[in-house]
């Protein structure tokens, strides 16, 4: 079973829906960040780095959800992306938002009766979002998430945390937070006699068949 914490980040600006859902997916295990408009989602996404954000289609401002949805896939692409709305058709049949919505979850919300439900559209649309890529075969190093081996092929290279915020647009801490993640997965003990970050990075150039480029750094 892996063992990272999901994240998400939850865009509703209805704050009686917004405690709901983000209550019911924290009693599941989730991390959750919730904020109610576009320009707070837009700095969340860089400092809280989520795995999957939940959009609410009608923000009852200017931009909608999808058009943060549209922010978002350009901005950060290995995040999945979930739509809430009471008018599910009224989205689907805008060709304007065929090519962008095709293979994303739409929940209905008057549709939503139970948790499992709710639970159940995110991990369709994490599972539909991220493939893991076939040359991973170490069971350990599986359990990662498409997010989590990226940024452990960024350690491979030899990149430092803040290099590696910089090429993935996010922040140090959220960078650090997914380090910490890839230690639990894999096993390796921050404290002790091997330093962690090449440990990590060796594991990873062992499944990918060479050993080549690991620069040793500094434990995080």
């Amino acid at each position: 079973m892996s063992t990272w914490v999901r994240r998400v980040l939850l865009v509703e600006d209805d704050p009686f829906a917004a405690t709901l859902v983000a209550s019911v997916l924290r009693e599941h295990g989730f991390e959750v960040h919730a904020c109610a408009d576009v320009a707070q989602a837009r700095d969340e996404a860089k400092l809280f780095d989520p795995d999957i954000a939940i959009l609410d289609v009608h923000l009852g401002g200017e931009a909608t959800g999808i058009q943060l949805g549209y922010i978002l896939e350009r901005a950060h692409p290995e995040i999945a992306l979930m739509y809430l709305t009471r008018y599910p058709d009224a989205i689907t049949g805008n060709r304007r938002h065929r090519e962008h919505l095709q293979g994303r979850v739409i929940l209905d919300k008057d549709h939503v009766d139970d948790s499992q439900t709710l639970i159940g559209a995110i991990e369709t649309a994490m599972g539909g979002h991220q493939a893991r890529p076939p040359s991973v075969s170490d069971e350990q190093m599986a359990q990662l998430t498409d997010k989590q081996l990226s940024v452990l092929g960024l350690i491979a290279e030899g990149l430092t945390n803040s290099a590696i915020a910089e090429r993935r647009g996010t922040s140090e801490r959220a960078v650090e937070k997914l380090i910490e993640a890839i230690y639990l997965t894999l096993g390796i003990q921050v404290r002790g006699d091997h330093n962690a970050r090449v440990l990590a990075a060796l594991r990873y150039a062992e499944v990918r068949g060479s050993r080549g480029g690991v620069a040793p750094e500094k434990n995080t």
